[in-house]
């Protein structure tokens, strides 16, 4: 287990053996404990809009209190397929995007 954030940070973009392999950081609430989701299967580097779109989705949800919403299959595609085809510039287009799809 990394020591510290930014080690966390690190090891995530540098995988053992020069792989490709990004990962996903949080702290989980029951029990708190760091938690790490690694995944290499996608055959494409996500856009800055993308990026920019996940990590208001992951914000808003949780700064709203639903990021159990998240772990709702139905719900998160729903979600996803709404915002997948946007591609927000500034960083406020990704920010009110999200907010509309967290709304209804």
């Amino acid at each position: 287990m990394a020591s510290s954030r930014v080690a966390r940070v690190l090891a995530c973009l540098t995988p053992a053996g020069g792989g490709t392999d990004s990962c996903l950081t949080a702290v989980l609430r029951h029990p708190y404990e760091d938690w790490t989701a690694r995944f290499s299967h996608h055959v494409r580097r996500y856009t800055v809009s993308e990026t920019l779109l996940v990590v208001e989705l992951f914000g808003q949800a949780s700064g709203a209190g639903a990021a159990q919403r998240l772990g709702d299959p139905r719900w998160l595609e729903n979600a996803v397929g709404r915002l997948a085809p946007q591609r927000p510039r500034p960083y406020r287009a990704a920010r009110d995007a999200v907010a509309q799809v967290l709304e209804g």
